[in-house]
C-alpha cells in the first residue's frame, strides 16, 4: 500500500491506494482541458439565425433571444471552468502528487477560499511550492519553466494578467450567486442591463425621460434574484422571514468566449506541469498559448465593463414594524378546514 499527505486549504488528509502516484497519472490523463476551448468555437460557430427571423424577434420583445440562450451556456460554463481551474491550481499547490484526491475533497466553499488566497496573490499556510516569492505571476512562470517559449516572460505576464480578471469575477459573491441560479431551476435570466438615473419631479412620480442620466449600459448580462434578510430580524426570525433581492450582473459574451479558450489552455498547461511533477519527461507533454498572440490579447484587452458591473434592488423592510411569522403558524397554514 501506498500513501500521500495532503491539506485542502487546512484541512489535513491522508490518501491511500495500492499506487496513488498511477491513480494520479491516470486522472490527469482523462481530464478534459480542452472541454472549454471546443464549447468556445462550437458556440462561435454555430450557425446565426436567418437575418429576417431574427429582426422580427428582436422587434417583438426588444431582445435577442438567440444571444440570450448562448449567454445561459456561456456563463454556465465559464463559472464551471473558473471552478476547475481553482481547485487545479490548489492541488499543484497543495497536493500536486494527489491531484485525484484533491478533487474529491475540495469542496466549493475550499474552491472559493483558494480562489481568494490567489485573487490577494497569498499562499496557503500549508503548500508544496518552493523558490520566488509567491504572486500569480511567479507561479505561473513555475507552471511554464518548460514550455521553451521565446517570449515566456511577456505570455506568462498576459496571463497572470487575465487570471486576476478573472478570479476578481469569480470570487464576487454576485457572481458565484449567478452561478447557483443557473445551475439549480433556471432561476438566471439573460439579456441587456441598462442602468439611468432621474431626479422626481414630485414623489411617486417618475423623472421624464430627457431628465434621466444613462450611468451604465451593457449588451450581455445576467438577472436573478438573492434571499435577503429583514432589517433589524434576528438570526432565529431570519430562518423563516425574509425578502428578496434583484440583482443583476453584467459582463460581455465575447470577452467570456476568449476567456473559456483561456481556462482550456490554463488547464492543459496545469496539468503538463503536473506531470512533469509527477514524473513525466518533459518531452512527452506540451505547453499551449494563444495563436494569434497579438491580436488576441489586444481585442481581450480593449473589451471593458458597462460601468456598473453588479446592481441590486431590494424594498425595505423593518422588523420591528410587522408580525413577523412563527413556524407553528406556517405549519398552521397547510391545515384544511372542514366543510
Amino acid at each position: 500500500m501506498t500513501s500521500i499527505p495532503f491539506c485542502v486549504i487546512e484541512k489535513p488528509y491522508m490518501i491511500w491506494a495500492s499506487d496513488v502516484r498511477a491513480d494520479n497519472e491516470h486522472f490527469l490523463k482523462r481530464l478534459d482541458a480542452d472541454l472549454y476551448y471546443r464549447m468556445a468555437h462550437n458556440i462561435i460557430g454555430a450557425p446565426q439565425p436567418d437575418k429576417e427571423v431574427e429582426d422580427a424577434a428582436t422587434q417583438e420583445d426588444g431582445s435577442d433571444q438567440d444571444r440570450k440562450d448562448v449567454s445561459t451556456l456561456s456563463r454556465l460554463l465559464w463559472h464551471h471552468g473558473m471552478e476547475t481551474l481553482v481547485m487545479l491550481l490548489g492541488a499543484y499547490i497543495q497536493a500536486p502528487s494527489a491531484v485525484h484526491a484533491y478533487f474529491l475533497k475540495s469542496k466549493t466553499e475550499d474552491a472559493v477560499q483558494m480562489a481568494g488566497y490567489l485573487s490577494r496573490e497569498e499562499c496557503p499556510k500549508y503548500h508544496r511550492l518552493e523558490g520566488a516569492p509567491f504572486s500569480l505571476a511567479n507561479l505561473l512562470s513555475g507552471i511554464h519553466r518548460f514550455a521553451g517559449w521565446q517570449q515566456h516572460d511577456r505570455i506568462v505576464e498576459r496571463f497572470a494578467t487575465a487570471l486576476r480578471y478573472m478570479l476578481s469575477d469569480y470570487v464576487d459573491e454576485k457572481h458565484r450567486a449567478e452561478y447557483n441560479s443557473i445551475k439549480h431551476g433556471l432561476r438566471a435570466s439573460h439579456g441587456p442591463f441598462a442602468l439611468a438615473v432621474g431626479i422626481q419631479e414630485a414623489p411617486g412620480v417618475p423623472a421624464p425621460p430627457e431628465a434621466m442620466q444613462m450611468v451604465g449600459f451593457s449588451r450581455d448580462a445576467s438577472f436573478f434574484e438573492i434571499v435577503k434578510p429583514l432589517g433589524n430580524a434576528t438570526k432565529q426570525q431570519s430562518k423563516i422571514n425574509f425578502m428578496t433581492e434583484q440583482v443583476s450582473v453584467a459582463w460581455s459574451l465575447e470577452k467570456v468566449l476568449m476567456e473559456l479558450q483561456l481556462l482550456s489552455l490554463l488547464l492543459h498547461n496545469i496539468v503538463s506541469a503536473l506531470r512533469i511533477t509527477a514524473g513525466a519527461p518533459t518531452g512527452s507533454v506540451t505547453f499551449n498559448k494563444v495563436a494569434e498572440d497579438e491580436e488576441f490579447w489586444e481585442m481581450y484587452f480593449q473589451i471593458g465593463s458597462s460601468g456598473v458591473p453588479t446592481a441590486s434592488f431590494a424594498p425595505v423592510i423593518d422588523a420591528r414594524h410587522i408580525s413577523l411569522a412563527t413556524d407553528k403558524q406556517i405549519f398552521g397554514s397547510y391545515k384544511r378546514r372542514s366543510t
